[in-house]
């Protein structure tokens, strides 16, 4: 049976950033989990967390599924802290500290993860000419695959994004797009 972890890494701003896309998100992808027989924990990083069990539902987890939207082109503060606080105190759990050659093969983590998106710039701002310039969801959150890399997890699936979610949400639409991801990349 698989075994799925789900990091809600929405950070509530009130009347700015309510979190109902990644909350939705979120729960749409444990439902699925839950509708194909696969165990299912999770994680939102706006409520108080444990160091230790958090590591090990990574240890435990198959597939990581990290549902963020973004702030100012980077991940919320309390994403970044969770990163921080839960990966540093993992070392020899999550990762080794191989240095030279081996720098970044220390990774510990045997399973997959999957990065889901919610972007209050429009599609259209990643396009050449625009503020991206041509660059992809993935160039920005280069950083955030490497890390993930770096404790031994996998890319299972292309990062799922959705655009424009503040001035011109389509929850209707970008909910089926996402029900159709998990269908094709969370399989049991």
């Amino acid at each position: 049976m698989k075994k799925i972890l789900i990091i809600n890494g929405h950070e509530k701003f009130p009347n700015l950033a309510e979190g109902k896309f990644n909350r939705t998100f979120s729960d749409l992808a444990l439902e699925h989990a839950k509708n194909q027989s696969m165990e299912v924990q999770s994680t939102y990083v706006d409520e108080p967390f444990d160091i230790e069990q958090e590591l090990q539902k990574l240890v435990w987890a198959d597939l990581v599924i990290l549902q963020t939207p973004v702030y100012w082109f980077c991940v919320p503060g309390k994403l970044k802290m969770y990163i921080d606080q839960v990966f540093l105190a993992g070392y020899r759990t999550i990762y080794t500290g191989a240095g030279g050659k081996d720098y970044g093969k220390g990774g510990l983590l045997k399973g997959k993860y999957m990065l889901s998106t919610t972007w209050n710039a429009p599609e259209m701002a990643f396009e050449f000419g625009a503020l991206m310039d041509g660059r992809t969801v993935d160039d920005v959150f280069l950083w955030l695959h490497k890390t993930l890399n770096y404790i031994g997890l996998t890319k299972a699936a292309p990062t799922f994004s959705c655009f424009d979610i503040v001035k011109n949400p389509n929850i209707d639409d970008n909910t089926k797009c996402y029900q159709e991801h998990l269908c094709s990349y969370v399989v049991g």
